[in-house]
């Protein structure tokens, strides 16, 4: 198993324009922001709410994996023993025993693609397309993190195998 662990700090919000990159898609970075485009029943509806930070405990991490032995795509969570706050980069503490838990998977076959956008805060935002045409943009802790995950979503299901 080749795991990527991804500390994903959530469901992007939108933030002053000239603190952000180049904008991409002025309609859903500007006029409206969403996080997701996805109908009833697609498959970015299926994420879990724990990506959203205002949702959770600022201490709960949740981070994306790839298993190459059977190609499925992962998110999970864990609460965390480090001290800081949600505003501030911190870990480095260990998982709280019996706090793990896995909030979603996905062949990674469903996976058409994800890219880095450009109009986020240190570039730390990226697209996740799904196989039905939906999507969801996310963010991770650091841009090196949100390439990390791209380059590990666009890979070919070929190249996921033993």
């Amino acid at each position: 198993m080749l795991p990527l662990y991804i500390i994903a700090s959530a469901l992007g919000s939108p933030a002053s324009p000239d603190k952000r990159g180049k904008l991409e898609e002025r309609e859903n970075e500007v006029d409206d922001f969403p996080v997701m485009w996805a109908g009833v029943g697609e498959t970015a509806r299926t994420l879990p709410w724990q990506l959203d930070p205002s949702r959770r405990s600022w201490r709960m991490v949740t981070e994306i994996e790839l298993a190459e032995s059977d190609g499925i795509v992962r998110i999970t969570s864990y609460e965390d023993t480090a001290r800081g706050s949600r505003f501030v980069a911190w870990g480095g503490g260990e998982k709280v025993p019996g706090s793990e838990a896995v909030l979603w998977s996905l062949p990674r076959t469903e996976i058409v693609g994800a890219e880095v956008k450009q109009f986020s805060m240190a570039e730390c935002d990226f697209k996740i397309s799904f196989r039905d045409g939906s999507w969801a943009r996310l963010t991770t802790t650091s841009s090196d993190g949100a390439r990390r995950v791209a380059a590990l979503l666009c890979q070919r299901s070929s190249s996921l195998g033993p």
